[in-house]
């Protein structure tokens, strides 16, 4: 792998991560609901994503929508992923830190 090819790499996955915090940062806090702009979030990252893979076809001989369609589908899969991963590591971090210990170390029964 070159060194250039990684640089770019990086560059992009810098620059991509800010798409789904822009509503963010530049909508009112108390304007909008947390759903509202997580949805909105997660419209304008398939957006991207859609858009990346369109220009992404310039370099490929695949169709412009299905470059689009094929990036945004695998994006969306990996952000879900992320997601749902988090979400459980979230679950388990609280329910541990939810036990009740006795004062000599024992666990308490529920």
């Amino acid at each position: 792998v070159s060194t250039q090819s990684t640089g770019s790499s990086g560059i992009n996955a810098e620059y991509g991560g800010i798409v789904p915090l822009l509503i963010y940062m530049f909508v009112d806090v108390h304007s909008k609901s947390d759903d509202t702009k997580f949805y909105i979030s997660i419209g304008m990252t398939a957006a991207a994503l859609f858009i990346l893979g369109a220009i992404k076809s310039m370099a490929s001989y695949m169709s412009w929508w299905k470059s689009g369609l094929s990036i945004m589908i695998l994006g969306c899969i990996a952000a879900g992923t992320a997601y749902g991963m988090s979400a459980l590591v979230e679950h388990a971090v609280a329910s541990r830190n939810s036990t009740t210990f006795c004062n000599n170390g024992s666990r308490i029964p529920d």
